[in-house]
C-alpha cells in the first residue's frame, strides 16, 4: 500500500464544489473561471458585450472588507473592462439565499472611489452555481434584473443575478453550452470530463504516476491539508471532550462543596439549638 492510499479515495471523490479543492484549483488555474463564466453569460445575458481580453483581473477568494459592518469573501471575482463578475459555487444551498445574493452583489458598489461619478459604476453580475434549487421554482436557470413592476421594463442600472441549479436535468436548449461545463464541474474523474481545460486540471491533481506512490506536488499538498484538517478536527473534538469532562468535574466539585456547606450550616444550627435547650434546661424526650 502506497503512502497516499490513506487519502486517495477522499481525493478521488473531490469535485469543484468541495471548498478546499475549489480554492486550490482556482488559486493555481484562474483561467478556469473564464472557462465557466463565458458560456453562461453568452447564453444567459447575450445582450451584454463583455470584453474578456481587456484589463482582465481574476481574484480567487476575493475579500470585500467592510470596516463598519459585514465583510464578504467571494469564491472568485472577475473584473474586465466595465464589468465585475462574482462567481459563487454553493454546495450547501441552505447557506445561501436571495438576500445573501443581494448583499454579495451590492457590496461591490462600495469600491467606487470618493469623488467618482455614479455613472462609473461597472456592470455587475453575480453567478451562483448551486447543488440544488435555491429559488424553489424547479427551474434550471433563473435570471434577475431590476424591473418596472407595471411595464416589465428592465431598469438599466447594470446589475444582474443568475442562479443555476446544477443538479437540474431540465436545462433549456438555449443553455446547451452552460449545461456542458456545469455537468463537467460535478465530475470527479478527469476521464469523464469533456471540457479539455478542466480535464487537464483534474488530471494534474488526480492522476497517479505509474508506480502509484506519488501523486504530484499539488495533490500531495491537498492531501497534507486534508490530513492536517482531519487531525485538527480530531484535536478540536478531543479538546471539546476534555472541556466537557472538566466542566462535569467542576460541577461535581461544586455540588460537593454545596453539600459540605449545607452540612456545616446544619451542624451550626444543631449546636445553636442544643445551646438554647441547655440554657433553658429543656430536655428533649428520648424516642421510645
Amino acid at each position: 500500500m502506497g503512502k497516499n492510499d490513506k487519502y486517495k479515495k477522499a481525493i478521488e471523490e473531490l469535485n469543484l464544489f468541495d471548498d478546499d479543492f475549489m480554492k486550490l484549483v482556482f488559486s493555481r488555474h484562474k483561467e478556469l473561471a473564464i472557462e465557466i463564466i463565458k458560456p453562461i453569460l453568452a447564453e444567459a445575458l447575450p445582450q451584454l458585450k463583455i470584453n474578456y481580453d481587456n484589463s482582465l483581473e481574476i481574484t480567487p477568494e476575493a475579500d470585500q472588507i467592510n470596516l463598519g459592518g459585514h465583510s464578504v469573501v467571494y469564491d472568485v471575482a472577475v473584473h474586465c473592462e466595465g464589468t465585475d463578475i462574482i462567481l459563487e459555487l454553493q454546495k450547501d444551498i441552505g447557506k445561501f439565499s436571495p438576500k445573501r445574493g443581494r448583499f454579495y452583489n451590492s457590496s461591490k458598489d462600495t469600491e467606487l472611489e470618493k469623488g467618482s461619478s455614479y455613472d462609473e459604476l461597472p456592470t455587475r453580475i453575480l453567478i451562483v452555481l448551486a447543488l440544488g434549487d435555491i429559488i424553489g421554482n424547479k427551474r434550471a436557470v433563473n435570471r434577475y434584473a431590476m424591473m418596472n413592476i407595471e411595464t416589465h421594463e428592465i431598469l438599466e442600472d447594470g446589475q444582474y443575478v443568475i442562479y443555476i441549479n446544477c443538479l437540474s436535468e431540465d436545462f433549456p436548449e438555449a443553455y446547451e453550452e452552460s449545461e456542458k461545463i456545469i455537468k463537467d464541474l460535478l465530475k470527479s474523474d478527469p476521464e469523464t470530463v469533456d471540457n479539455e481545460i478542466y480535464k487537464k486540471i483534474l488530471r494534474e491533481y488526480k492522476v497517479i504516476d505509474k508506480e502509484g506512490d506519488d501523486m504530484g506536488t499539488p495533490l500531495r499538498e491537498l492531501m497534507d491539508d486534508y490530513a492536517d484538517e482531519k487531525v485538527s478536527e480530531a484535536l478540536k473534538d478531543k479538546n471539546k471532550e476534555l472541556k466537557n469532562k472538566d466542566k462535569e468535574l467542576r460541577n461535581k466539585d461544586k455540588a460537593l462543596e454545596d453539600k459540605d456547606k449545607a452540612i456545616e450550616e446544619r451542624d451550626v444550627k444543631i449546636r445553636q439549638l442544643e445551646k438554647i435547650l441547655k440554657e433553658n434546661k429543656i430536655e428533649i424526650p428520648k424516642a421510645v
